[in-house]
């Protein structure tokens, strides 16, 4: 396993044939961290998952990194991915439907970015997509009760404890920011 937690951290390669699981927790992942994680090497890896941010506390990665990582071929063991608290989650949503790595995967998990009900149709139009997974998490993020209501049935189980139903647009946040 590795954890890392921080406000800002570099990682340069990453070559862990034997890792399983990997967290990447920040308020503000680098553009160079984002790079290191789609490179790296890991054929084992199971679980991974990425806490993108906010530009206000560093974060400098963007959704084309994190579309980076959605574009893996080699990640067979791969069952849990977590690409999370983005403030361009709703902008992955046909990255995740496209991708071969989802296909594979038990547990896609979009929780605590910025996902509102303006996403809900996205999905929707893609729930073929969706339909394996085990487990589809939107927890956290900003969808309202009517929201999360369109949205059952998309998975097996969707995960959707802490949404906000209100909040002025201006001000909507990831989860994780500092």
């Amino acid at each position: 396993d590795l954890e890392i937690e921080a406000g800002q951290f570099e990682l340069g390669t990453l070559a862990l044939p034997h890792l399983r699981r990997a967290v990447f927790r920040t308020g503000g992942l680098s553009k160079t961290a984002a790079k290191s994680i789609a490179a790296a090497s890991w054929p084992a890896l199971v679980h991974l998952e990425v806490y993108f941010g906010d530009p206000q506390y560093g974060c400098t990665a963007t959704s084309k990194d994190a579309i980076a990582i959605l574009g893996r071929t080699d990640l067979k063991q791969l069952r849990y991915l977590g690409l999370k608290n983005a403030m361009f989650q709703g902008d992955l949503i046909p990255h995740f439907a496209a991708s071969k790595l989802v296909r594979q995967l038990h547990t896609l998990d979009m929780s605590s970015g910025i996902l509102l009900d303006e996403h809900v149709d996205t999905l929707l139009a893609h729930k073929a997509a969706f339909a394996h997974l085990k487990v589809l998490d939107v927890s956290h993020s900003w969808l309202t009760k009517a929201g999360r209501k369109r949205l059952q049935g998309i998975a097996g189980t969707l995960l959707t404890e802490g949404c906000w139903d209100e909040g002025d647009s201006e001000y909507r946040f990831v989860h994780i920011g500092e």
